[in-house]
């Protein structure tokens, strides 16, 4: 009988582990607030995606310059 309940308890506690991770979790971060609303989905049905949904730079070239790194050619 105390191997059963060393068991129940042992259940309870990852009951209660498990409801309460369910209460406290967060929802997802917001959209950044230049992410154009087309965006904020998945592409519709475009080949290419990038072309669809043009999302500004995070960086600057100037950033890019200053850690040294050159612009690539576009082609």
């Amino acid at each position: 009988t105390n191997k059963a309940a060393a068991m129940t308890g042992c259940a309870l506690i990852f009951i209660f582990v498990a409801v309460f991770q369910v209460i406290t979790a967060q929802g997802p971060p917001p959209f950044p607030p230049n992410l154009p609303p087309q965006c904020r989905g998945p592409p519709p049905g475009a080949g290419k995606p990038h072309e669809c949904c043009k999302v500004p730079a995070f960086f600057t070239d100037e950033d890019f310059s200053g850690c040294g790194f050159q612009k690539l050619d576009p082609e």
